[in-house]
């Protein structure tokens, strides 16, 4: 079973999307006057753009979580419509491919 999913930004996730942005521009632009050094503030405003676009696509596709490396500001994003997780790293290797193609 794979757990991944590659989906387009159709116009499911752009209705999705607008809904949301107005919502997530006003949170953001708060967050640059209250708490200026954090890193949900420190992010530009097409960076929250791309992040809300990320979301709603997998929300318009009917999935359930999210795996991301940047679970905080994502978590903040989703607002409970999708589950945020860290992705999973791989575990490290003994050796180097290179290590393992010279032996």
């Amino acid at each position: 079973e794979s757990w991944s999913f590659i989906a387009g930004f159709d116009a499911k996730a752009a209705n999705i999307t607008a809904d949301m942005m107005r919502d997530v521009f006003e949170d953001w632009k708060k967050e640059k006057v209250n708490q200026p050094e954090s890193d949900y503030a420190q992010r530009s405003r097409q960076i929250i753009k791309s992040d809300v676009i990320v979301l709603t696509t997998a929300v318009a596709h009917g999935g359930t979580i999210l795996y991301t490396t940047d679970e905080g500001v994502f978590s903040r994003l989703a607002g409970g419509r999708i589950d945020v997780k860290p992705l999973p790293l791989p575990e490290p290797m003994l050796f180097t491919a290179l290590e393992l193609k010279l032996n």
